[in-house]
């Protein structure tokens, strides 16, 4: 992965917005080329190399969770002794609504949850930390933007038949439910303008040959948040291939981000490292190297049945 894989994944999963997933996950490859000043077909190949490596294993389309009025939460945590990453882990994945487990190298693990009642969440998260013995924990709240749409029964259906290909051809999906291609186009425009859905991709740490995959955590007071974010992406842009935005959990706290970077080597970690802790308005920095990411799409395909089956 080089600097134009980053650019590229960026544009694709991301798209620079402090939400966790581009706004648009149906953006043309033109469009993109566009943007970013390459060949179109570079782009398709690019993102072809990445399904083929085994980096992108799958996608799925998924509601904005303040649709029904729920959230996402991160619980980041160092597990403490005697506990271990696989005793918690286990016990994350019998936790309803645990979309994401991440295992870093030592004994730091980050798991993302979905929730749609947020004192149940609460008490997943302190169930997770009491498991872990967590020596150290972040918890922050995942910034999804207002969606207040009333979906119909043909967004129902178009959201179902998009569930496992985000970018599905608009023709295809037409043949599938039996609707005119234009409807289907509309109902995706409404969909993504109303920001009621996102496209959410697997990706695979042991994929790459030649990269590491690390990530930069940082925690900043809000006001230096902005000042923060642009010093990392002049610093570190060529690498970044996703930001990880998260706010306070409580009021008043210290603003958690992740900066998912490709690594052309090890040695680059504690050079990244020492010029991070030095950024002015930086309270916390620690750089992590990812060693497995399991992603639970059951979760996403529940709910997309779910919201089918409803009236």
């Amino acid at each position: 992965m080089d600097a134009l894989d980053a650019r590229i994944l960026r544009a694709l999963i991301w798209g620079q917005a402090l939400w966790p997933l581009s706004g648009d996950p149906r953006t043309s490859f033109s469009a993109m080329a566009r943007k970013l000043g390459v060949d179109e077909g570079t782009i398709r190949n690019r993102v072809r190399r990445s399904h083929r490596s085994g980096f992108i294993s799958g996608w799925r389309t998924i509601l904005n969770p303040s649709l029904v009025g729920g959230g996402e939460i991160a619980v980041w945590l160092d597990v403490g002794y005697p506990a271990t990453q696989d005793e918690v882990l286990e016990a994350a994945r019998l936790v309803p609504g645990a979309i994401l487990l991440n295992r870093y190298h030592g004994k730091t693990l980050c798991i993302v949850l979905r929730y749609h009642d947020a004192y149940e969440a609460k008490l997943a998260t302190e169930l997770l930390l009491r498991i872990a013995r967590a020596e150290w924990r972040v918890v922050g709240r995942i910034p999804f933007p207002a969606c207040n749409l009333r979906l119909t029964a043909t967004d129902r259906a178009v959201l179902r038949a998009l569930h496992g290909d985000p970018r599905k051809p608009s023709a295809t999906v037409a043949r599938e439910l039996g609707v005119s291609t234009r409807t289907v186009r509309r109902r995706l425009e409404r969909l993504v303008e109303g920001r009621a859905v996102f496209a959410f991709p697997a990706p695979n740490p042991k994929a790459p040959t030649g990269t590491l995959m690390g990530g930069l955590f940082l925690t900043c007071a809000p006001d230096r948040k902005k000042e923060v974010d642009e010093a990392v992406r002049k610093r570190l842009e060529e690498h970044i291939w996703h930001v990880f935005h998260m706010l306070p959990y409580a009021p008043g706290g210290f603003h958690p981000t992740f900066y998912n970077l490709f690594l052309p080597n090890l040695a680059m970690a504690p050079e990244i490292l020492r010029w991070a802790h030095d950024l002015p308005g930086v309270a916390e920095c620690r750089l992590e190297l990812v060693e497995d990411i399991e992603t639970r799409f059951g979760i996403f395909d529940d709910e997309l049945e779910r919201l089918a089956a409803a009236t």
